[in-house]
């Protein structure tokens, strides 16, 4: 299926590992010019090799996207080396488990809303400044399963998982008049290093919550959001999508396999 992404340049946050880096590959596979993101230096030329080196389709730019300046820096680099952007995946997140939200700091809390909310709206005004002049683009948030069903010592990680969700329909209808479709994604339990320790306490738990009884892997979770962003998903905006097999599609998903 030709998904029409030959030519398409794509900014993904957060994507020196993990799912935004798995979206980066396929991205890259359909022909699509890609500029990947992180704060960290040596992780990120370790993924652009990894994607095999930087190419006139494959670009890299430290930014701190939870800051205004740092969004407005990695969409200047992408309008160097991309010459523009017309997809944005908003993948950067941080994940605290563990803490009950009585006891949160106050820098945790701030670190955690300037990560995972507030880096979309930096990055996503940058981004629809520039899609609203040529009437196109796609916009993807990463949302969590936590938004759906939290959990237990991981209060505000849900609460800014929710938000996104909100945020998101909000984007589509503010969008839509200018061309551009606003997405979010649901992630279950990817096998990611954000979940490694989680997966590592709990498998056996986790795994019964999921209709196919295993976790996904990010090339798993990539797919949808390529095609999300892709000519394919054209009539699809507002939504989100849940990428989860089949986590508490019933109260009891493990039984049928007893």
């Amino acid at each position: 299926m030709n998904l029409g992404l030959d030519g398409k340049r794509v900014v993904i946050t957060g994507s020196s590992r993990g799912i935004g880096l798995a979206a980066a590959r396929l991205f890259l596979e359909e022909g699509a010019h890609v500029l990947l993101n992180g704060t960290d230096r040596n992780r990120l030329d370790a993924a652009v090799e990894t994607l095999g080196g930087s190419s006139a389709a494959l670009a890299a730019a430290v930014a701190d996207v939870s800051t205004k300046n740092g969004s407005r820096g990695l969409f200047e680099a992408a309008d160097t080396q991309l010459g523009g952007v017309d997809i944005l995946i908003n993948n950067a997140g941080i994940y605290r488990y563990g803490t009950a939200f009585t006891d949160l700091e106050d820098a945790q809390w701030e670190e955690s809303v300037r990560i995972n909310l507030e880096s979309i709206r930096h990055c996503s005004a940058e981004a629809v400044r520039r899609m609203r002049a040529q009437q196109a683009g796609v916009i993807l948030n990463a949302s969590s399963y936590a938004a759906v069903t939290p959990s237990a010592g991981a209060a505000l990680y849900a609460a800014l998982k929710s938000a996104v969700l909100s945020l998101t329909r909000t984007m589509a209808a503010e969008c839509a008049p200018h061309g551009i479709r606003v997405n979010a994604y649901i992630p279950g339990v990817i096998e990611t290093d954000m979940t490694a320790e989680l997966r590592e306490a709990n498998g056996p738990a986790m795994r019964a919550q999921i209709a196919l009884a295993r976790f996904g892997t990010a090339d798993e979770a990539a797919a949808p959001i390529v095609f999300l962003a892709s000519e394919r998903a054209s009539y699809i905006t507002g939504t989100a999508l849940d990428i989860s097999g089949g986590k508490l599609c019933v109260q009891r998903p493990d039984a049928p396999w007893a």
